[in-house]
């Protein structure tokens, strides 16, 4: 079976100095960018976490908006039934409905920031966050991808070593054995 595999391995070609060391330089450099890959990947990953996070909060502060503009619309709209109630209208009656009157405006311009807000920087934010979260699992695919080369190329490097060694290996035993029976020795 060794002789088989043996015989088997000889019609590969024998590797050279030269070409382990090319062979290991590539291992290198795929080692290497498969490195720099991982690292882009948790870049993006945390970035990716980070967008996520970003976006619960500002769908949580909508919400909050929201309610806090309710409660106040509610507060504006009892003042103004006060005052329509109020009999006599003095200076102060009229400071109150002015009052009223400019924190109804504002609460109108809110209520159009925050329709805003959910209308276009929300699910903009929310693409954003989707197009990093599929970058940083492409990058972590491709990681993986080149660390299998990584480990292919470090194989075959050690299988043609492997080679390198049992050729050396052989070529000594050979030797040993022209040297011995040229001493008139008797082989084993």
């Amino acid at each position: 079976m060794k002789r088989r595999f043996a015989n088997w391995i000889s019609g590969f070609r024998q590797p050279t100095k030269v070409s382990l060391t090319a062979l290991l330089f590539v291992a290198f450099l795929a080692g290497l960018f498969g490195e720099g890959l991982k690292l882009g990947g948790k870049v993006l990953e945390e970035q990716c976490a980070a967008n996520e996070s970003a976006v619960a909060n500002l769908e949580i502060l909508t919400a909050l908006h929201a309610i806090e503009l309710q409660f106040v619309e509610q507060k504006n709209g009892t003042l103004v039934e006060r005052i329509s109630e109020l009999p006599d209208k003095d200076e102060e009656v009229g400071k109150i409905s002015e009052e009223v009157r400019v924190t109804s405006k504002q609460i109108a311009a809110q209520k159009r920031s925050l329709s805003d807000t959910r209308q276009n920087d929300l699910p903009r934010l929310s693409d954003q966050t989707s197009e990093i979260c599929y970058k940083a699992r492409f990058f972590d695919r491709l990681a993986s991808f080149v660390s299998g080369i990584f480990t292919l190329i470090l194989t075959i490097y050690l299988f043609y070593l492997g080679i390198l060694v049992s050729d050396l290996s052989s070529r000594q035993q050979r030797q040993v054995r022209n040297d011995d029976s040229d001493h008139g020795i008797a082989p084993d």
